[in-house]
């Protein structure tokens, strides 16, 4: 798993430690002495969802598809010509859950503008909190995103002058998805 982990190097801290936990929780779970040849879909199935998945909670779902996808990209890994730990993946055509579409719940206008008014009253002494709800709500950033815009222009660059707003460090950019932009609306930038 070493030389696996060590061929990610380039990916997010974040992205990195969530891939050792997911595999080394595996690897206990199957017992590190078994070859990889020995594993089968089928085990691997029964076994995360057994520790993973809630039936009504569709948020296990995620987690379960997650974790199968880190161990699918391992055990694919390791079936490549490059590495040839194992002759065929025995995992090759799992599929992940089918996750059902639920309407997401919405914070109603009302008390939206409860909301604003009190960061408004409290925006002397606490201006960060205005200007993420500012980004939030009415330029559609993600909480990620909004957190990235202390690292500086190199995750986030914010233009008043011309409003507009590129998202550098965007979901998926360690695996080279390319950044967003977007204008920055008229009623974002009169909140600004």
């Amino acid at each position: 798993m070493a030389a696996f982990l060590a061929s990610k190097a380039s990916k997010s801290k974040d992205y990195l430690k969530t891939l050792r936990s997911h595999l080394n929780l595996w690897k206990t779970e199957f017992g590190s002495d078994r070859l990889l040849s020995e594993i089968t879909a089928k085990e691997v199935k029964e076994k995360l969802y057994a520790r993973i998945v809630k039936e009504n909670d569709y948020g296990t779902w995620k987690t379960y598809n997650n974790h199968l996808g880190d161990i699918l990209t391992f055990v694919s890994w390791c079936a490549k010509p490059e590495q040839k730990y194992i002759l065929l993946n025995p995992l090759e055509g799992m599929s992940k859950l089918s996750i059902p579409y639920q309407a997401p719940d919405y914070v109603q206008h009302g008390d939206i503008g409860k909301l604003f008014a009190v960061l408004w009253t409290h925006r002397e002494e606490s201006p960060a909190d205005l200007a993420d709800a500012i980004l939030s709500f009415f330029c559609g950033m993600r909480q990620v995103e909004i957190s990235r815009v202390r690292e500086g222009p190199e995750a986030v660059v914010i233009n008043l002058e011309d409003g507009y707003i590129i998202v550098r460090k965007c979901k998926g950019y360690t695996r080279g998805i390319r950044p967003r932009s977007f204008k920055v609306s008229d009623q974002a930038l009169a909140w600004m």
